[in-house]
């Protein structure tokens, strides 16, 4: 609960001293305007899908002065202590996958969010989303962990802010089958 308030208000609330992922939900907050999902990544090959899943989602995922998302109180999944929230996600909304990988790459993509998974009765973290992802055909080729899952379509502006120090143009999820990631040059900063 306390990483899903410091998220819904414009902080940062990160698990698993993950500076990566820090970095990558303040970009958002600053970028824009809107918290972003830091989640386990599983690829669902049945249904060609990517699923993520944690515990700590944040509920205003249109926007910090937008109303907030539904959301059930449940425990901590691995625990069954504690609260912790199961978000609902809105199905057939546009996502954006992110991720900044630094110092110098960004994961990058686009989907749709397919479905909210209850847990319970399924395993795994509370807030667990399924997302199509677009030009993806296997889910297994999305490498990567702690990625943001971001409602709405962001991913021109993303690639803008990839562009500003002069880096080479970003790629996106179903271009890194061969190469990883994104590459991203960062500022230069001297003083």
């Amino acid at each position: 609960m306390a990483w899903q308030k410091l998220n819904d208000g414009r902080s940062v609330g990160c698990c698993e001293c993950d500076w990566n992922a820090g970095i990558s939900l303040r970009l958002c907050s600053l970028l824009l305007d809107r918290p972003g999902f830091m989640q386990d990544p599983a690829p669902n090959t049945v249904n060609g899908t990517l699923m993520g899943a944690h515990c700590t989602s944040a509920t205003r995922l249109r926007g910090f002065d937008e109303c907030p998302e539904p959301m059930i109180l449940r425990s901590h999944s691995e625990s069954e202590v504690g609260v912790s929230p199961q978000v609902t996600w809105p199905v057939g909304e546009p996502v954006t996958v992110m991720k900044f990988n630094g110092p110098d790459k960004i994961i990058l993509g686009t989907g749709t969010v397919a479905a909210n998974i209850d847990t319970p009765p399924c395993g795994g973290c509370r807030t667990s989303v399924e997302l199509k992802l677009d030009h993806v055909d296997d889910p297994r080729d999305c490498k990567g962990f702690h990625q943001l899952f971001i409602v709405g379509k962001h991913e021109r502006l993303l690639r803008a802010y990839c562009q500003l120090p002069g880096s080479r143009s970003c790629r996106s999820l179903e271009e890194r089958r061969r190469t990883e990631f994104i590459p991203f040059q960062p500022p230069n900063v001297t003083g």
